[in-house]
C-alpha cells in the first residue's frame, strides 16, 4: 500500500498530516501528528482514521527510534 500525505500544519517540531491511500479495493484516510521529542526519536500519533468512508476508532501512538 502506498500512502500520500499532505502537510496541513507545522509548529516547531510538530507536523500535522492528512494521509490517504486508494489500494487493494479500499480507501484509507487518517490524520496524524508527527513530533520529535528528542534527537533520533519520532512520535507518530494517529488521531482520526476512516476506511471506505466509515470512521474507525483509533488513538494510536507509535514511537520510533533511529538505528545507526
Amino acid at each position: 500500500m502506498v500512502m500520500e500525505a499532505l502537510l496541513v500544519s507545522m509548529h516547531g517540531e510538530q507536523y500535522l498530516f492528512e494521509r490517504n491511500s486508494n489500494g487493494h479495493g479500499s480507501k484509507l484516510f487518517e490524520c496524524s501528528l508527527w513530533t520529535f521529542p528528542k534527537p533520533g526519536i519520532m512520535k507518530h500519533t494517529i488521531s482520526r482514521r476512516s476506511a471506505n468512508g466509515i470512521p474507525v476508532p483509533c488513538k494510536e501512538t507509535n514511537i520510533m527510534q533511529r538505528i545507526k
